[in-house]
């Protein structure tokens, strides 16, 4: 190789180099640091609405109240939003915990699964399918993908 070459293959890969430190590498970080701030984001959104969703399930009795009936299902809608797909069980049981507890009389069995449930699945002990399985052994309501009992 001449030194002509040599030159333009060393001016080449200065180049490239020099491309993938001012573009490429603080792309990835930024992705990297955005998918970060989702992360947290959506873990602290469940950990204020589970909480939010167990006293729903606890003044389950005067969900007649339009307003709180509005609040409760607002609350539910929220936690399915920051749910992932494979975690659907977590909103159906979020829903049995609000509404199918107001129906009946003897709900606290309803609420007292979902609240030792939710933060067991949110603390990583149990998945979203495992936690519904338990939830049904307690409380005899199966947890339907699109349903209500």
């Amino acid at each position: 190789m001449d030194s002509g070459w040599a030159v333009l293959l060393g001016s080449l890969i200065g180049f490239v180099t020099s491309m993938i430190g001012a573009v490429i590498v603080p792309f990835v970080l930024e992705g990297k640091r955005v998918r970060e701030q989702e992360r947290h984001a959506r873990a602290e959104s469940l950990r204020r609405l589970v909480p939010s969703i167990i006293e729903f399930g606890l003044k389950s009795s005067r969900l007649s109240d339009d307003v709180m009936l509005a609040s409760s299902m607002r609350c539910v809608g929220e936690l399915e939003t920051w749910l992932k797909p494979n975690e659907w069980q977590i909103g159906r049981m979020a829903v049995h915990t609000v509404i199918v507890a107001d129906r009946d009389e003897d709900h606290a069995e309803v609420v007292a699964a979902f609240a030792q449930l939710a933060p067991a699945w949110l603390r990583g002990d149990l998945s979203a399918a495992e936690a519904a399985d338990r939830f049904t052994r307690l409380t005899g309501i199966a947890v339907e993908r699109w349903a209500l009992n």
